[in-house]
């Protein structure tokens, strides 16, 4: 044992390093002379021998990466699900859109996908008008903030894209009601049928495919709830108000299952629309779109003096801010305009 030495010495009794420090022997707690030598300069600089533990460090989080995808692979997984919670025409419409998309970008890794990939897509698709684009933007928004939400994306490249913006479905739209009769008056029965109810209503041509039998023994005072329509998956009620000559068609054709049947069962949009295309040209009239009616119906509600909201409801609109975007076009009835000028002078 060293007596009274200056800095650490080894204690073979203790199998240790010890060091005297004011008066005493104090151990070390090790047996390696490095170890030893600062212990000791911890020892006079007023702290214990001991070595002195890390301070804890706050646990990390895992970096979450998402799963390699390719773009083909997203939009299927996207569908897939999409399928079990939407219509079959709105499915359709995803499809429509997204379908491209996959041919074009089918192995590209989906997180590498850009803007400008976007961009360049939709600027190969010439046929494509601005509402056309519009559409497929919605759509594609719809693809990839699901897709973030699964944790399979980490952007949504779509929000620096551009979005085209859609023709408003203005006066061109509107039928006169000289174009109507000369269609009702070549139509066949079923289709003429058809058109009154759309006429009379302002219904999207697919909820008036959708009546049943059953729906029109259900309602009460031609007041009907509709099962299918555009919002059914976001648990909004539509009701279709009948009253006239349309109630009583409905109620005529009220035999058993559709009342609007096709060749292959219930009409789709898309049938309604080709018929109309071969109506039109029987008829001599210009292009019109079954859609029109619509516009027709809002047109001329507006133009009558009915409130925003009123005619809202009647379309099944959650609110009036698709009126004021599309329907108050009242330069379609210029007569309307006219009157409203001679009021003024």
């Amino acid at each position: 044992m060293a007596k009274k030495s200056v800095g650490p010495w080894w204690y073979e009794a203790k199998n240790a390093y010890y060091v005297w420090h004011e008066g005493r022997k104090i151990s070390l707690k090790t047996a390696d002379e490095t170890e030893a030598v600062k212990a000791w300069h911890r020892l006079m600089g007023g702290a214990t021998a001991e070595a002195q533990p890390k301070p804890l460090e706050a646990p990390q989080k895992p970096e979450v990466k998402p799963t390699v995808i390719t773009v083909g692979e997203l939009i299927t997984a996207f569908l897939s699900e999409a399928e079990k919670r939407i219509s079959p025409a709105a499915y359709y419409g995803y499809v429509k859109f997204l379908k491209p998309l996959a041919l074009a970008y089918r192995s590209r890794e989906a997180n590498a996908l850009t803007a400008d990939d976007v961009e360049r897509f939709l600027a190969k698709r010439t046929t494509w008008g601005a509402t056309y684009k519009a559409s497929f933007h919605g759509t594609a928004s719809s693809l990839f903030k699901w897709a973030i939400g699964e944790g399979l994306l980490l952007k949504n490249v779509m929000a620096k894209v551009v979005k085209p913006r859609k023709k408003s479905r203005g006066s061109e739209a509107v039928l006169t009601e000289a174009e109507h009769l000369s269609l009702l008056s070549h139509a066949d029965p079923v289709m003429k049928d058809l058109l009154i109810v759309l006429w009379a209503t302002g219904a999207r041509p697919s909820e008036v495919a959708c009546l049943t039998a059953e729906m029109i023994r259900q309602s009460r005072d031609g007041v009907i709830v509709l099962e299918q329509h555009k919002t059914a998956h976001k648990g909004k009620q539509r009701h279709l108000i009948l009253s006239g000559e349309a109630l009583a068609i409905v109620q005529r054709r009220a035999g058993d299952g559709l009342i609007f049947r096709g060749k292959k069962g219930q009409l789709s949009a898309t049938a309604i629309g080709l018929r109309m295309t071969k109506l039109c040209v029987k008829a001599g009239v210009r292009h019109l779109m079954p859609y029109g009616y619509r516009h027709t119906f809002a047109t001329d509600a507006l133009a009558a003096g009915v409130p925003d909201a009123t005619v809202a409801s009647l379309l099944g609109h959650a609110d009036t801010s698709m009126i004021h975007k599309h329907y108050s076009h009242l330069s379609a009835r210029t007569q309307v305009l006219k009157d409203a000028a001679s009021k003024i002078r």
